[in-house]
């Protein structure tokens, strides 16, 4: 098997193995290749462009400019009164955020126009394979949006945002393109490397919706969950995993451990 350190991601190796999916495969090097693949590498390239096709090679006035025809347009479209002051009010809740968001139009005029300059911040900032690496490799494990989000900010924003911070405070110069402390941005890389992480590894990505879908009508029907592993050992998940050792008891089924060499 090639290996590139830590450029193949052992779950979806395991993904790509069980269901012979050669797409998963040859990202994680699971397959020969002229060269070593790099599942974040390319994942994150993915992301890249998404981020360029928002804003293509425009500056930073431009890209703000641009975000404000977006967010008009999409808000004339939505209300009745289009006069120029009423523009200019939902303007100024959008860019000076004085109005919580629980207005829905105000939520998506946020979006819209954010949609843009955080992509173009992420640009300035850095959007290699570092920056989706933890995403692709919880993938695996069910992690989602949310979960992305997190990692993204717990990761490269809030260390980043410190950094800012700290030599700001010290009258050092730093360039922080971000809204706030960079929340919306997090937001909008976990929206582009989610579906570019499901582009990569389709079957792994389909299967994983199919046990989800599954466990989640069996749940619903309150009936335990139990699935046998290809060695026949039945595993039952009705009572949560601190039970998992007495339900197979219960279940007349040997109980197997790991063993490590």
């Amino acid at each position: 098997m090639a290996s590139t350190g830590c450029s193949s991601c052992s779950g979806l190796q395991i993904l790509g193995v069980a269901l012979r999916c050669e797409n998963t495969g040859k990202h994680v090097n699971l397959m020969a290749t002229d060269k070593p693949a790099d599942i974040y590498g390319a994942i994150a390239a993915l992301v890249e462009k998404k981020h360029r096709e928002l804003v293509e090679e425009r500056t930073h006035a431009q890209v703000l400019k641009l975000s404000k025809q977006k967010a008009y347009e999409l808000w004339a479209n939505s209300v009745t009164d289009t006069t120029h002051g009423q523009w200019l009010k939902m303007l100024k809740s959008i860019t000076v955020q004085t109005t919580k968001e629980d207005d829905k139009l105000l939520k998506v005029l946020l979006k819209e126009y954010f949609k843009y300059t955080e992509a173009y911040a992420e640009l300035q900032f850095s959007l290699d394979r570092k920056t989706v690496k933890r995403n692709v490799i919880t993938y695996c494990y069910g992690s989602v949006h949310f979960g992305f989000t997190e990692q993204c900010m717990e990761d490269i924003l809030r260390p980043a945002y410190r950094e800012h911070r700290k030599a700001i405070a010290g009258s050092l110069p730093s360039s922080w393109h971000f809204d706030g402390n960079g929340n919306r941005t997090a937001s909008l890389l976990a929206s582009h490397i989610y579906p570019a992480a499901e582009y990569t590894i389709l079957c792994a990505a389909q299967a994983m919706h199919w046990l989800q879908k599954t466990a989640t009508l069996i749940v619903k029907q309150n009936r335990p969950l139990r699935w046998t592993s290809h060695h026949g050992f039945l595993v039952p998940q009705n009572k949560g995993t601190e039970n998992l050792l007495q339900d197979a008891w219960k279940a007349q089924r040997p109980v197997y451990t790991r063993r490590v060499s």
